[in-house]
């Protein structure tokens, strides 16, 4: 392999690892309107709930949604806000809770709630899913049942995860597939397009360090609101960089009518098969991209030492 290729695939990889990245901020940006962290969250519960307690069945949703809502829980500082906005009430639940805090959360709001089928659901619920704090001797039964609800909670939160990395995956996916064809984005005419032009390759190469960087970013803040204004602010500085490469990710003049360049089978190939690059998503080309920027020192010394016995 000469350097001339492996700056291609370099610059290559650069474009995958950028457009991947706005494919996943748009995703992130899904996940915080939509608060699917919460929602899943919320699911997972209604599920143990249902499934451990099926007397308490018709309350699991209100008793999931209750302590995900709780003001000493919620991620959200809207959690305050108790008028039920469909929209505002996703971005109340929280994204994360332990067994420990949704029982102690559920016992507070349990003192809360008038007497009625609720209330005496949320009692069986908090008498059977731990030993009473400071009971040192409580009935081997009462331990059984609370080792019993500890570990359901963790599959349940186990379960709830793999939900939503699947709501995440499908998102991203759609997100290629929708990019992919609005921006015409063939694979194989974009890798004949960097073998032969030197400025764009060495443009992608300044870029790669910055989309690396930036692939590394943490997560978005908790809080819906801050999540979406970080999330927009990140997509425009990853399309900068790309920009600022001489790379026109929209086809100039844009095809009229937009689907009338897909008449050739070469080009639908070319984007089906980007489509499919993309869905491996922003940590496999940010690991490509490291892997082969890690190679170019090699390749480099290997050519010079075999120049220098040449001559």
């Amino acid at each position: 392999m000469s350097l001339e290729h492996l700056d291609t695939l370099i610059a290559f990889a650069t474009v995958m690892l950028g457009v991947s990245l706005l494919i996943t901020t748009f995703t992130q940006m899904v996940s915080a309107f939509l608060g699917l962290r919460g929602t899943n969250l919320r699911w997972g519960l209604k599920a143990l709930i249902e499934n451990i307690y099926p007397d308490s069945k018709q309350h699991a949703h209100d008793i999931a949604e209750a302590v995900l809502r709780h003001p000493l829980i919620s991620d959200s500082s809207l959690s305050i806000i108790r008028r039920k906005v469909p929209l505002l009430q996703r971005w109340q639940l929280a994204n994360h809770v332990t067994v420990a805090e949704f029982v102690r959360i559920l016992e507070k709001i349990t003192a809360q709630t008038s007497a009625g089928d609720l209330k005496t659901a949320m009692q069986n619920i908090v008498q059977n899913a731990q030993p009473h704090p400071g009971d040192n001797g409580a009935p081997s039964a009462v331990v059984d049942v609370a080792e019993e609800f500890q570990f359901w909670f963790e599959t349940a939160m186990g379960r709830t995860a793999q939900r939503f990395r699947l709501h995440m995956r499908v998102w991203t996916i759609l997100f290629a597939v929708g990019l992919c064809l609005a921006l015409h984005l063939d694979s194989l005419q974009l890798y004949t397009q960097l073998s032969s032009d030197a400025e764009l390759r060495a443009g992608l190469a300044a870029a790669s360090s910055t989309l690396s960087a930036k692939a590394q970013q943490p997560a978005a803040a908790a809080d819906e609101k801050a999540a979406l204004e970080n999330l927009a602010k990140q997509a425009r500085e990853i399309k900068s960089s790309l920009d600022a490469t001489r790379l026109n990710l929209i086809p100039s003049p844009y095809p009229n009518p937009w689907y009338s360049t897909y008449e050739g089978r070469r080009h639908l190939l070319g984007v089906l098969f980007t489509i499919a690059l993309l869905s491996l998503g922003a940590p496999f080309w940010f690991n490509v991209l490291k892997s082969l920027s890690s190679l170019k020192p090699l390749l480099a010394s290997k050519q010079e030492n075999t120049g220098g016995a040449a001559g």
